[in-house]
Formats: structure tokens, C-alpha cells, sequence
């Protein structure tokens, strides 16, 4: 049984009328200036461990060195490019101790009403660029459950570093289903219907998207059918180091394929295929 935080009136009012939730200073200078070191020591020990960790990596348009691969094998220079670090969580207690801080876990929990269970993880350190988009597109809860999201602060975001983009209230639009029911994309066909549809949807919405400048050790926590992405990065010379972690609720996920940890619980699976 979960126990309730005392998230303010105005966070429950942003959650609510919003779609998303700022919780300020919920981890300490010390605690993020391990986190970026332990990002350090991940590209320089990937090979020497022999990681099983994959990497989505964004090396140019025309590079033929781009796209998801194991991460002992990307180059060097793939570091200075967007890329996206898949699932670190499954490897290492740190980045659970992050996703599952226990006052990270309790807000997440009187959110969705019951304890999260990590289901995805990606490490970033530029913004992602992604095009404006709703996380159950590509990773739906199961049937009855709900999916929350969270991006930690690993240092403090810079305008120009491509900060991260939300449409308030945008999680009341209606979601995307597919010809089979489904909120997910199944084929690139599914993809540009789904664009097209909130392109139409956004077009009457009353808001406007807005960025989110935090400070390190700052979390943005999002809903499930918020539309977000990232900003153009301005300058590449400056980065966004950042924890994005998806949740399902723990209750829709089979008590032998989770593990506890903290204040709640991880899928337990195989590392994403190349």
C-alpha cells in the first residue's frame, strides 16, 4: 500500500488542468553531480564491461554510423551528437535509485493511485528534438493500467540546449486510436495518421506549447497523453543531460515479471534488440 505525499493545490490543479507536474529541488547538487559522473564512467568502461546497454545514436542524416546498436560498439565521436542511452535501468541500481527515489515514487503514486513500475528508461545528454508527440504512441499501458513519465534535471537546462516542449491541457484532447482500437503506432502509416490527427486537434486547442527550463535535480512528471517533444537545439556545444523514465502501474504487471526497488518496482526483461 502506497502512502500519500502532500503535493500542493497547485500541483494537483496543474496535474489536473494541465497534464503535468514540476517538482522543484527533489534531488540534491551531490546527488546530480554522481548522476553525470556515472554517465562519464558509462562511455568510458562501455567497452571494457562488455555493456549489453543498446544506443539509439543521431550521427548526421547521411552517416552511416546512426541508428540503434549495441553501445560497447558506437564510436567516440557519438557523444557529441542527439543520441539515446535505452534502458540503463535494467542494469544498474543507481538509475532505479533515481527512477524510484522514494519522494519521487510517492508523488508518481498519488498520481496514478497506485505504485509505479518502471517499464522504459533512456538516458540523454542533448535534447532529443523528437517531433511533438504522446507517449502511448509507442509504449500503451496495458489494458486498464495508466502510464506516467518523469524527465530528472541532470544539470541545468539551457535555452539554447533544445529544452523540452509540452502543450498544457493537451491530455484532454482525444487520443489517437488505430484501426484496430489501439493507442499505439503500429507502421509508419499509423505514425503519419496519428501526426495528422493532432495537428488538427492542436490547431483549436487554447494553449500554446512552453518549455521547461529546470534546474538541476528539478523533475517534470507527465501524463500519458500529454503532447510533448523537444525544441531545435541552438547551440550543439551545450548539453542536456537528463533521465526520462516511463511507468506503468505496478498492478498491471505479473508479480514475476517485476522486482522491487524502493518505492515501487521495475520490469524485469531483456535489453532492446539491435
Amino acid at each position: 500500500m502506497f502512502s500519500r505525499t502532500k503535493l500542493s493545490d497547485r500541483q494537483r490543479k496543474s496535474w489536473e488542468n494541465d497534464g503535468f507536474v514540476i517538482v522543484k529541488n527533489c534531488f540534491d547538487a551531490e546527488t546530480m553531480k554522481s548522476a553525470r559522473i556515472f554517465l562519464d564512467e558509462l562511455w568510458t568502461n562501455r567497452a571494457r564491461a562488455q555493456s549489453p546497454l543498446t544506443i539509439d545514436a543521431f550521427l548526421g542524416t547521411n552517416d552511416a554510423r546512426s541508428g540503434r546498436q549495441h553501445f560497447k560498439d558506437v564510436p567516440d565521436d557519438a557523444r557529441s551528437f542527439v543520441y539515446k542511452l535505452n534502458d540503463a535501468y535494467l542494469e544498474s541500481s543507481f538509475i532505479r535509485d533515481l527512477a524510484l527515489d522514494r519522494k519521487l515514487g510517492k508523488t508518481l503514486s498519488e498520481l496514478v493511485g497506485e505504485e509505479p513500475c518502471i517499464c522504459n528508461s533512456l538516458i540523454f545528454e542533448r535534447g532529443s528534438q523528437q517531433n511533438l508527440h504522446r507517449d502511448t504512441y509507442y509504449m500503451p499501458p496495458p489494458e486498464g493500467s495508466t502510464l506516467i513519465a518523469t524527465s530528472i534535471c541532470l544539470e541545468d537546462v539551457d535555452p539554447d540546449a533544445g529544452p523540452v516542449q509540452y502543450v498544457p491541457g493537451s491530455h484532454r484532447l482525444t487520443p489517437y486510436r488505430n484501426p484496430e482500437g489501439g493507442r499505439h503506432v503500429r507502421s509508419q502509416f499509423d505514425q503519419i495518421e496519428a501526426d495528422i490527427q493532432m495537428e488538427q486537434k492542436l490547431t483549436g486547442h487554447p494553449r500554446d506549447p512552453e518549455i521547461f527550463l529546470g534546474n538541476a535535480g528539478d523533475v517534470l512528471v507527465w501524463h500519458e497523453e500529454l503532447v510533448h517533444g523537444g525544441t531545435p537545439i541552438r547551440n550543439m556545444n551545450l548539453t542536456r543531460k537528463s533521465l526520462v523514465t516511463h511507468y506503468w502501474g505496478a498492478s498491471s504487471v505479473n508479480v514475476d515479471q517485476r522486482r522491487r526497488h524502493n518505492s515501487g518496482w521495475y520490469l524485469k526483461r531483456d535489453q532492446q534488440r539491435v
